[in-house]
C-alpha cells in the first residue's frame, strides 16, 4: 500500500477514535469534580494561579508532580478558563493514546491493522470506568508511556546506529515527562530499560565489547532524556526560591504517604 493511502487511513482512524472518544466521555462535561473526589477541582485551582504568578506548592498545595498542572494551565489557555476545557484535554489525551496504540497494534500485526483497532476500541471504553471520566494523572501520562513503548519496538537494529540513540532519548524524554505527571511512571520506564537491552541484544554479531560499548552508550541517551525534565523543573523552582516547597511535595510528602513515616537521614541513621 502506498504511504499516502497509509497516511490517508490513519487520519480517518483518527478522526474516529476522537469522535467515539468525545461521545464515550461526554458525561465528563457536566459532572466536573465528581468522578475522583475533587481532583480536578484542586488541580484545575492550582492551574489558575500557576497562570496568575502563583507556583505550585505554595498558596494552594497537593503531591502530584507539576505535570499535571502544566497540562491544566495548556487547557485553559487553549479551551478557556473553563472547566470544560479539562474535559476537552481528557478527551485528547485518551483520543491519542487510542491512536497510538492502534498503530503500536499495526506495528506488531506486521501491518495488519485488527490489533490495532481492537486495542484502541478497548482503550476508549475501558478508560471510561475507575473514575476515569475524570481529567486525572493516569490518562495524561499513558500518551507519553504508550508512545515511548510504540517508539522503543520500531528501533532498527540493523540501522544507523546514531538514529537509534536518538529515538532512544526520545523515548527518555518522553518516559521523563510521563514521570512529571505521575511519579509511578518509574516501574514502566525500568521496563524500557530491560526492554532495551533485549533489542540491542538483536544487534548483528560482534564483539562482546561492542554490545557493551552500545548498550552503555544507548543507556546513557535513554537516561539522559529521562533526568532532563526533572532537573528542568527543579532548577525552575531554586530559581524562583521554592526548590524546598518543590521536594516536600513531590518526594517527602509522597514518602510518607508509603512508608507511613518521615524518611530522614536522623532516622536512617537511629535505625
Amino acid at each position: 500500500m502506498r504511504l499516502k493511502q497509509v497516511k490517508q487511513i490513519d487520519l480517518l482512524v483518527c478522526i474516529g477514535f476522537t469522535i467515539l472518544v468525545f461521545l464515550l466521555r461526554l458525561p465528563a462535561f457536566f459532572e466536573f469534580g465528581i468522578n475522583n473526589n475533587g481532583d480536578e477541582g484542586l488541580y484545575f485551582l492550582i492551574a489558575r494561579d500557576f497562570l496568575a504568578g502563583k507556583l505550585p506548592y505554595t498558596e494552594i498545595w497537593d503531591n502530584k508532580p507539576i505535570g499535571i498542572y502544566l497540562i491544566y494551565c495548556l487547557g485553559i489557555i487553549l479551551f478557556g478558563n473553563s472547566v470544560f476545557s479539562t474535559a476537552i484535554m481528557a478527551c485528547l489525551a485518551v483520543a491519542l493514546t487510542c491512536f497510538l496504540l492502534y498503530k503500536f497494534g499495526t506495528l506488531l500485526g506486521n501491518g495488519q491493522r485488527q490489533l490495532g483497532l481492537i486495542a484502541g476500541l478497548l482503550y476508549a471504553t475501558f478508560s471510561t470506568g475507575n473514575d476515569e471520566l475524570a481529567a486525572n494523572t493516569e490518562i495524561f501520562f499513558a500518551v507519553f508511556t504508550t508512545f515511548s513503548f510504540y517508539q522503543l519496538f520500531q528501533i532498527n537494529t540493523e540501522g544507523s546506529v546514531r538514529r537509534n540513540f536518538l529515538r532512544l532519548f526520545t523515548i527518555g524524554l518522553a518516559m521523563g515527562i510521563a514521570l512529571s505527571i505521575k511519579q509511578v511512571v518509574i516501574f514502566e520506564f525500568i521496563a524500557i530499560v530491560i526492554l532495551t537491552a533485549i533489542a540491542l541484544r538483536f544487534l548483528p554479531p560482534k564483539t562482546k565489547k561492542y554490545r557493551f560499548k552500545h548498550l552503555w552508550r544507548s543507556y546513557v541517551f535513554l537516561l539522559s532524556g529521562f533526568i532532563l525534565p526533572t532537573i528542568l523543573i527543579a532548577v525552575y523552582f531554586w530559581i524562583n526560591g521554592h526548590f524546598n516547597d518543590y521536594v516536600s511535595a513531590n518526594f517527602t510528602a509522597n514518602l510518607l504517604r508509603v512508608t507511613g513515616e518521615r524518611v530522614t537521614l536522623a532516622s536512617l541513621d537511629r535505625d
